[in-house]
């Protein structure tokens, strides 16, 4: 079998990826990132797909690694040769394998193949997706890896199509070893091992137990012992309150009697403070209301006679100063009447102005010949004309009638008019003297004296508008002058009349103007408003000193001492206020105590204090309690506690002998387990052995062409696995050089190659497999993989230049 090519619609970073493949080596040197992994990839998903898994990590999850980079359609085909037969594999892998599609065809015919299904991969070769990457697929990763597979073995014992007794061997040896797992690990662990270790810990627990059931006699002892000593000491402190207590009541009253004599003083202090403040209040205590009463009055009076003593305001003498002129109401009116004119009569001259250059500007666009020369030329040309027809007319009628007098007569007229036509104006000259009056060439190209006249109509028409505009510009321009005239003789009287103010920074007469208009607006509401608080300041002075009066009248009722009477008037009445409602609650307090207490006030002496009698310490009785206290308190709870541990005690022991029992059934079930496990290895290793000499054959064969040791100091087991014998002693190549190990491996892995496939030779992919070999190695390697490829197709791929064949 041998690969022909294939194309990449899109598969992991490859996309419309096409390569032809050619028999014996095809050698793919790119740079890392090119995408020579994923080639190979994609070569075993076409014949074996994509396994279906759930896994989250991307190596182990080909289908989620190898979904499109772009998000495009995951999809090719595969081109393939076997029994001289063609034939193209279409797959198309989705996110989830139920969505796949595979198709395969004819080559030859192009039409669709039932020579295989899906699963093309195993059909061709015999041996499952896992087999197919232990044996033709080889790279730096799996070139050392395990090579044993049941499918490999299978076919290798030419059980290829009923490899269920291999496989049932294999999953029941699984089986078994998982249940082995179950009752014994390594390490002590398992069923068994737990069992072991619970009941060591109960075997320790009840003898611990054992030791605690004599200890919990003792501690019963010791607590009774402390409860006797405790009733002793309880009673004696009972004897001690009572007498403590007849002495306290004792104590008590002649601690009551002080602290009464104490409040009265009290209340005597307070009475002497109030009777001191009856002496200030003699005239009357007054209420805060009125104490603030009077006090306002007394600051409204200060606070208005100071306001009314104060200037009326600057701005009215500044503008009286300014009207010092005595211009009056009416002068001021009229100067804004005529400052409004002159403004009037300058825009006016301004619109003349305006309108004079607009009708000289039209003027000036119109022919500017006169008139009258277009009249007289006009004239001439209607006269030539006339003459023409006279003559025209006569000459036939005198020739008809010569034989008359009459005839004779019209004859004569007739030649008169014909020699004056000879006289009389052309066209030729009537068109040069247009033009010379109007400078127009079209002039020159009229045909008839009728087209002339009406042109020369039209420019008298002009003429005569552009005159009547020069007339009306030059009126226009008379008006302006006179308007701007007058404007300046009304100027004139502004600033004659803007002269009698002291004004110096009006840009424009007529903002002095509007200047002293509005200070003459404001002087006079001044003057009305000066007039109407001159009449209220009157009534306000009057107002004033009758509330000074007022005030004082009060505050002379008291002899107060300070420079703020009222406050002092108001904090001794909030004084006095206060020892009153204190003296209250304190008298009604005293009266309470008193009869609280039974305190007998009449007989009551102030030297009450004397000698009070000692009650009896019970400090160290009380100490000694407590100690017996905490010593009992803790002997309960290691009674508790010893109570409570030695209560699981049956309980453990039913537990240890349930977990005896149930070992012994565990070691008798893995007694047959392990039995199991030798009888079905001996088996399979017989059945195993049958392959194993061709496939050492033959990699003694490989051993040998890479000029290694010889074939025969070698062995390998039904595992596949590769020992040297050193001396006598069997060594595993693991532990051997990293490159060392990786040539037996590529010899192992090219044997098995041979075994498997001696019908149909599939081809091998080599992806970077020997990056660790040095210069000898790779040479050898690469030695072999050049002769190999003589008999199959072999697709190497590296991105080393030194390591390419």
């Amino acid at each position: 079998m041998k690969l022909i090519e294939c194309y990449i619609e899109n598969f992991g970073k490859l996309t419309d990826f096409k390569y032809s493949f050619s028999p014996g080596l095809n050698t793919i040197k790119q740079d890392n990132g090119y995408g020579k992994t994923t080639l190979t990839m994609f070569i075993k998903a076409m014949l074996y797909g994509l396994d279906d898994t759930r896994r989250a990590r991307l190596e182990s999850n080909d289908r989620k690694h190898y979904l499109p980079w772009n998000g495009g359609r995951c999809a090719g085909s595969l081109i393939f040769e076997t029994d001289e037969k063609k034939y193209r594999i279409e797959r198309c892998f989705m996110p989830r394998a139920s969505e796949d599609t595979f198709m395969l065809y004819d080559v030859k015919t192009g039409k669709p193949s039932e020579d295989f299904s899906s699963n093309v991969g195993e059909e061709l070769f015999g041996i499952d997706q896992d087999g197919f990457l232990r044996t033709v697929f080889l790279s730096e990763i799996n070139l050392s890896g395990k090579n044993e597979n049941k499918s490999i073995s299978a076919k290798l014992s030419d059980l290829v199509g009923c490899d269920g007794d291999i496989g049932v061997m294999d999953e029941a040896l699984e089986l078994l070893e998982n249940q082995r797992k179950i009752y014994r690990k390594r390490g002590g662990t398992g069923e068994i091992g737990d069992i072991k270790k619970r009941v060591g810990e109960l075997e320790r627990r009840i003898h611990e137990l054992e030791r605690m059931e004599e200890d919990f006699l003792l501690e019963e002892k010791e607590l009774a012992s402390i409860k006797a000593s405790l009733a002793a000491l309880y009673e004696k402190r009972r004897e001690s309150e009572e007498k403590n207590r007849l002495l306290n009541i004792e104590r008590l009253k002649k601690n009551y009697e002080k602290q009464y004599l104490g409040m009265k003083a009290a209340v005597n202090e307070e009475e002497e403070k109030l009777n001191s403040l009856s002496g200030f209040f003699k005239n009357g205590v007054p209420t805060q209301t009125e104490v603030e009463k009077a006090r306002e009055m007394a600051s409204s009076a200060k606070v208005t006679l100071s306001e009314i003593t104060q200037s009326a305001g600057g701005e009215l003498s500044e503008l009286e100063d300014f009207f010092a002129c005595g211009a009056t109401e009416e002068e001021i009116k009229n100067a804004s009447e005529l400052s409004a004119l002159e403004a009037r009569l300058r825009a006016d001259a301004e619109r003349a102005k305006r309108d004079a250059q607009e009708r000289a500007e039209r003027a000036d666009k119109l022919p500017s010949c006169s008139p009258g020369d277009l009249d007289s030329l006009t004239k001439e040309i209607i006269l030539s004309k006339k003459v023409n027809r006279n003559w025209q007319i006569l000459i036939p009628l005198g020739i008809l009638t010569a034989v008359l007098l009459v005839g004779i007569f019209l004859l004569a007229v007739g030649i008169k008019g014909y020699k004056a036509e000879k006289s009389s104006l052309t066209l030729e000259r009537a068109r040069e003297r247009a033009f010379a009056l109007l400078g127009d060439s079209s002039l020159l190209r009229i045909s008839n004296k009728d087209e002339l006249l009406e042109r020369l109509y039209a420019e008298r028409a002009l003429s005569l508008g552009a005159l009547q505009l020069r007339e009306e510009c030059n009126m226009l321009l008379e008006s302006s002058a006179a308007l701007a005239e007058k404007a300046d003789r009304i100027l004139s009287e502004m600033y004659e009349f803007i002269a009698k103010f002291p004004l110096t920074d009006a840009k424009t007469p007529s903002d002095a103007i509007s200047d002293i208009a509005r200070r003459h607006a404001i002087y006079k509401a001044l003057l009305d408003s000066r007039a109407a608080a001159d009449k209220r300041r009157e009534e306000q002075i009057l107002d004033a000193k009758s509330k000074e009066r007022a005030a004082f009248e009060f505050i002379s009722r008291f002899p107060t001492l300070s420079e703020r009477p009222y406050d002092e008037v108001a904090a001794r009445l909030l004084e006095y206020n206060s020892l009153l409602r204190s003296l209250e609650r304190m008298r009604a307090s005293l009266s309470e105590f008193a009869a609280e207490h039974k305190i007998d006030t009449g007989a009551l002496e102030a030297n009450v204090i004397e000698t009070l009698p000692q009650v009896i310490d019970t400090e160290e009785l009380e100490a000694k309690i407590l100690d017996f206290e905490r010593a009992g308190a803790l002997s309960e709870r290691r009674l508790k506690a010893l109570s409570d541990e030695l209560d699981e005690k049956d309980g453990l022991c039913a537990e240890r002998d349930e977990l005896i029992a149930r070992e012994k059934e565990y070691e008798a079930r893995l007694s047959v387990i392990l039995k199991t496990v030798s009888f079905l290895e001996e088996a399979k290793d017989n059945l195993t052995s049958r392959y194993l000499s061709g496939t050492k054959a033959a990699f003694d064969k490989y051993v040998s062409a890479m000029g290694l040791e010889s074939g025969e100091d070698f062995t390998m087991d039904t595992s596949f696995t590769v020992m040297k014998n050193e001396r006598g002693t069997l060594r595993q190549t693991e532990a051997y050089s990293r490159g060392t190990r990786e040539l037996y491996a590529l010899s192992a892995r090219l044997a098995l190659v041979d075994s498997l496939y001696e019908m149909e030779s599939p081809f091998i992919i080599l992806d970077d497999p020997f990056a660790y070999f040095d210069d000898e190695k790779l040479s050898r390697a690469l030695s072999v993989i050049k002769e190999a490829s003589k008999d199959r197709q072999i697709i190497y791929l590296t991105c080393s230049g030194s390591r390419k064949i």
